[in-house]
């Protein structure tokens, strides 16, 4: 029998998907010139050095099952008949490695709390093969990609006022992700001022007034404090509703101001005018003219 050895072309057709049994290779080849019995595959770890072999029958294909990844095989085809084989087709290598399954991990940096509206994250990402992506989603709306990879920045990121948890996610060319949430609180600076009402007499006749009132504040009111323009000050008792006791007057026009303060410092002022007219004690005084002695 004559072996065409030119003709034993050998191809690699196609490669099965990798699963937990190993992956699979499949192979073709031209044909003998001449009528063969059949065609063994040989393969090994080593060109030249052949472990295993496949029966290929009289086909000019075959699939090699269960080999190992992340390992080289080298493989030839021969033909046989009655009289024996023919020498190698030529050598093809082939490998396949294992699915990536390793997640990226990333880290976050940020502020903590912010009166900001927008602030910008930074930090760092690594994979085993590369980091494809970094991208952010933050719970009280919003996402966007970050600039970079290994090393990336997300800037512009919109927060709501109060917490917002934004995560950071990696992902590799494989589709494999990690991630990392950062948390930060937004606090809208209090710039509204306190309103008061003061309630009291316009006009009296005793030296000191109580006065009474409400004060309200879109947070909270922190204090309560009075003063008058003829001398005097101080605080009052409560808060939404106060009372201050014992308001020194002088006589005449007495204007005295309230200012309720809250947290933020913000402060709101209102005015009563009381009118000291204090009561005559003073007795008159007479004289009396006329002769010590008459007839």
């Amino acid at each position: 029998m004559k072996f065409l050895m030119s003709v034993l072309t050998l191809l690699i057709v196609s490669v099965g998907a990798v699963s937990v049994h190993g992956a699979d290779v499949t192979l073709a080849w031209d044909p003998n010139a001449e009528p063969v019995d059949g065609y063994r595959l040989y393969y090994g770890t080593s060109s030249g050095f052949y472990t295993q072999s496949l029966d290929a029958g009289t086909a000019t294909q075959a699939t090699i099952t269960n080999l190992d990844t992340d390992t080289t095989y080298y493989i030839v085809v021969r033909a046989y008949d009655v009289d024996g084989e023919s020498g190698d087709s030529n050598v093809v290598s082939w490998r396949q490695d294992s699915p990536d399954t390793t997640p990226p991990s990333v880290s976050a940096a940020g502020p903590v709390q912010t009166t900001d509206p927008t602030i910008t994250l930074t930090g760092t990402a690594s994979d085993n093969v590369g980091v494809q992506s970094v991208t952010w989603s933050n719970d009280r709306g919003g996402s966007g990609t970050a600039q970079g990879t290994t090393s990336w920045t997300a800037a512009n990121i919109s927060l709501q006022e109060g917490v917002n948890i934004i995560t950071v996610t990696a992902t590799d060319a494989a589709g494999n992700s990690g991630t990392d949430s950062i948390q930060i609180t937004r606090t809208i600076p209090d710039v509204v001022a306190p309103t008061v009402q003061i309630s009291g007499p316009s006009v009296t006749t005793t030296p000191s007034v109580t006065l009474t009132g409400t004060a309200s504040d879109n947070d909270a009111v922190a204090s309560v404090t009075w003063t008058n323009d003829r001398g005097g000050s101080g605080t009052a008792q409560g808060t939404t509703s106060w009372t201050a006791a014992n308001v020194s007057l002088q006589e005449g026009l007495n204007t005295i101001s309230v200012t309720a303060t809250d947290p933020a410092g913000n402060s709101g002022t209102g005015i009563i005018q009381i009118t000291l007219n204090l009561p005559d004690v003073t007795a008159p005084t007479v004289s009396v003219s006329g002769p010590a002695q008459t007839q």
